[in-house]
């Protein structure tokens, strides 16, 4: 953890592409990735460890091993099952949600061994307290989450960091570049989706 804070300064302006989904392996898979290698620019593929093929781990390792930094692997939930507004969150429970990341951690786990970052992020984007206590329980490193850049969320986050929250009046607080209230877990908010 300390040398990912070490990592940061406010003087530098640290950008990476996320690449979501990842469970086949895709002409579009490899067309972003060669082209990002290409320009030198980092991409972290997250899998979904629960419909990952056996094809696609095979190429993400080999390009990890020619690659190195330029390309991390992070997991995305478990296998993308919708259940409510996502695949977290919503009226989920704590033990089913951490069952869930439990079994798609030791799927990264086996299949990618340290090629991997311990990092999640969630499909559909929503999460609730309980699974950000999953999050921390298993030992995560790392949670993205997301972040809307107009003034009146800005303000709002403000305020929820100021009050040590994480989610205010059932909102999310981006904790950006921070800990996360009550967690061992960093957070890195993703501020533009396509």
């Amino acid at each position: 953890m300390q040398h990912i804070q070490r990592a940061v300064s406010p003087e530098l302006v640290v950008a990476f592409f996320r690449n979501d989904d990842v469970n086949e392996l895709t002409p579009e898979l490899i067309a972003i990735s060669e082209l990002l290698f290409a320009e030198g620019i980092p991409i972290i593929h997250a899998v979904e460890p629960g419909n990952v093929t056996d094809a696609c781990v095979d190429w993400l390792l080999e390009k990890k091993a020619r690659h190195g930094r330029l390309l991390e692997i992070m997991q995305h939930g478990y296998n993308h099952t919708k259940h409510f507004s996502g695949e977290f969150g919503g009226k989920r429970a704590y033990q089913e949600q951490y069952d869930d990341l439990r079994r798609g951690r030791e799927i990264m786990n086996r299949r990618f061994g340290d090629s991997w970052f311990p990092a999640v992020n969630f499909p559909y984007g929503p999460y609730n307290q309980a699974t950000i206590r999953a999050v921390d329980d298993l030992g995560y490193t790392v949670f993205n989450g997301h972040y809307n850049p107009r003034l009146s969320r800005r303000l709002f986050y403000l305020i929820g960091r100021l009050l040590g929250r994480g989610q205010l009046l059932n909102r999310h607080i981006s904790h950006h570049l921070e800990l996360y209230p009550g967690t061992h877990v960093f957070t890195i908010d993703m501020a533009i989706s396509y």
